[in-house]
């Protein structure tokens, strides 16, 4: 997926059917997967987001760029911003097959449960690895010279 800077993806939100845009970390090989799905069903049903990878392209976080790579968020056309439980709340309404996990979710019960599990364990444990992998790229990307 190709990366716009946040501008022009602004006035192209605003120009088409596009409800919200999703920015998600493209380098935690679990994100990417549920995302791709995601992507997929909006694809074949009506392509109610705009997906963007903010892993390694700094001009797109229209927020702190550390903090979106931790959690899940979801900018609406009116500038509403969601992040964490709520921004899958707001993907899972919109997506087919989703509704009923989406009402389950948004009960007082279901979030007081979800949103620490997410906060507090999940997305720390995947950001956690994100950190691990860009120190990995890092070293490898550092010139050694050879031996002479």
């Amino acid at each position: 997926m190709a990366s716009l800077p946040l501008t022009k993806r602004v006035d192209a939100l605003e120009r088409s059917g596009i409800e919200a845009n999703i920015f998600y970390n493209g380098s935690c090989p679990i994100c990417r997967t549920e995302i791709e799905h995601y992507l997929r069903l909006d694809r074949r049903h009506g392509q109610k987001f705009d997906f963007i990878d903010i892993a390694g392209a700094e001009h797109v976080c229209p927020f702190d760029r550390t903090e979106m790579l931790k959690r899940l968020h979801v900018v609406e056309r009116d500038g509403t911003k969601h992040v964490g439980v709520d921004a899958f709340i707001q993907i899972w309404q919109r997506l087919p097959y989703y509704h009923v996990l989406a009402a389950i979710a948004r009960q007082s019960w279901a979030r007081a449960l979800a949103v620490p599990v997410y906060d507090r364990v999940l997305a720390p444990l995947l950001f956690k690895y994100h950190l691990k992998r860009e120190a990995k790229k890092a070293t490898k990307s550092v010139f050694v010279e050879p031996k002479a």
